[in-house]
């Protein structure tokens, strides 16, 4: 049982795609089973954990970016709205006055 963890372990670090949702859980569920780790399987394990974290971490940059990019789109059309209500408020205004000073 445990040797069986430990060879699923071991073939969930050398996997060479980035890891699953599964994967991760895996990994956390076999983890107690590995007895020791050789000091290759830990470098690999520390590898592959800043390969990941750096991954998130772009994917994050890029998702936060595309945020930005929306928001600064919206705030455009808003402002351009608020301008024009303001144009055509003024426009009211002035013809109003217009209207006023008839006798």
């Amino acid at each position: 049982m445990v040797e069986d963890d430990e060879r699923k372990f071991f073939a969930l670090l050398d996997k060479l795609t980035e890891y699953s949702d599964d994967d991760i859980a895996e990994l956390w569920r076999l983890s107690p089973h590995v007895r020791v780790l050789s000091l290759e399987y830990q470098a690999l394990a520390h590898l592959r954990a800043s390969l990941v974290t750096i991954s998130a971490i772009r994917r994050f940059d890029k998702a936060s970016a595309d945020l930005i990019n929306t928001t600064n789109r919206l705030t455009k059309w808003v402002l351009g709205l608020t301008l024009l209500g303001v144009l055509f408020a003024g426009g009211s205004l002035w013809l109003s006055w217009l209207a006023l000073q008839k006798p």
